[in-house]
């Protein structure tokens, strides 16, 4: 039943009498082990930072961006040549870099 959405396993294994791969037999929820999950979750603040700069290093470009700045303190002409942009062109991946990862 791969491939099938949630509901239509569900539809087809109620029909057949069976449990669809990787669904509970049993529908309950265990209290302690919720419990725990939820203690171990970072806060939401760290979600969101965590979150932006993935989305911050999910472009490529941006991702050799930040990597050549690892390197080195590059003026935006510097920063333009190692990763082949006109300084325009690459001017916005720059300025989005920096606002995303200066302190508020």
């Amino acid at each position: 039943m791969t491939g099938l959405r949630y509901t239509e396993q569900m539809i087809i294994a109620s029909q057949e009498g069976t449990v669809p791969e990787g669904i509970c037999e049993t529908n309950c929820v265990h209290p302690e082990a919720v419990a725990e999950a939820r203690a171990a979750l970072p806060d939401r603040r760290d979600v969101e930072t965590a979150s932006a700069f993935l989305k911050l290093v999910a472009d490529p470009t941006r991702l050799r961006l930040l990597s050549a700045l690892n390197t080195r303190e590059l003026c935006v002409c510097d920063l333009a040549a190692v990763v082949g942009l006109s300084e325009r062109r690459g001017g916005w991946r720059i300025t989005a870099c920096w606002i995303t990862t200066s302190p508020r």
